[in-house]
């Protein structure tokens, strides 16, 4: 631990003025790696979450649609009872 934090945590700009290359190298390169661990390893789960969110907003479209035909031919219905 550094500074109270540990290594990998995000490198700030007073490290970017302060620390030497080398220890700035293996900052950022042991965040990177952390990253697109935790990345590699919700890959399934952020699949899925798209796959669902697409769903949804398909479904939602589709209620959407669906209800203003349905308002539409309601309106027309009425308006030919009363012209009519």
């Amino acid at each position: 631990m550094v500074d109270g934090r540990r290594l990998e945590d995000n490198v700030s700009m007073e490290d970017l003025l302060q620390k030497p290359e080398k220890d700035l190298l293996i900052m950022i390169y042991i965040q990177a790696v952390k990253t697109n661990g935790t990345v590699a390893e919700n890959y399934k789960d952020i699949a899925t979450l798209k796959v669902e969110m697409k769903d949804k907003i398909g479904m939602k479209l589709f209620a959407w649609l669906t209800g203003a035909v349905a308002f539409l031919i309601v309106l027309f219905n009425v308006l030919d009872r009363i012209m009519g």
